[in-house]
């Protein structure tokens, strides 16, 4: 036999009521779910955090060591300079492929290609004049 399953859907007034009811502490989120018949364990929080006014949903409050602090600002201040000077890397970066294309360009020479194995012409002619 197949069993149906029954999805509970609740009015925004029962959901106003019950976070009231919590909130003037008549009940907690517990006793509240089991008076109402509210299943599932966020539920009612949920609609605390959506209609409460007094927010009486926990809060983390992170607790660390002050040598927890000081690493954490020691590796944020890390972060930095290498972000700097990957920024710097790239804009060297950006720089000599510039000189490289204008040298391509305007002197004729491919120094991708023919880095120290051939004298350029301009070298070539100013070598002959000296003579």
């Amino acid at each position: 036999m197949i069993q149906e399953r029954i999805r509970k859907v609740y009015s925004e007034a029962f959901k106003r009521k019950v976070v009231k009811e919590i909130e003037s502490g008549k009940y907690n989120v517990h006793q509240a779910g089991h008076v109402y018949g509210v299943t599932g364990g966020d539920t009612i929080i949920n609609w605390l955090k959506k209609y409460g006014t007094n927010k009486i949903v926990s809060k983390v409050v992170r607790i660390e060591m002050a040598n927890e602090t000081d690493r954490i600002k020691e590796l944020e201040k890390e972060v930095k300079a290498l972000k700097l000077a990957l920024a710097d890397e790239h804009l060297a970066r950006v720089a000599f492929e510039s000189l490289v294309e204008i040298a391509k360009s305007d002197l004729g020479i491919d120094l991708k290609k023919k880095f120290g194995t051939e004298r350029s012409a301009v070298a070539r002619k100013s070598s002959r004049r000296k003579k």
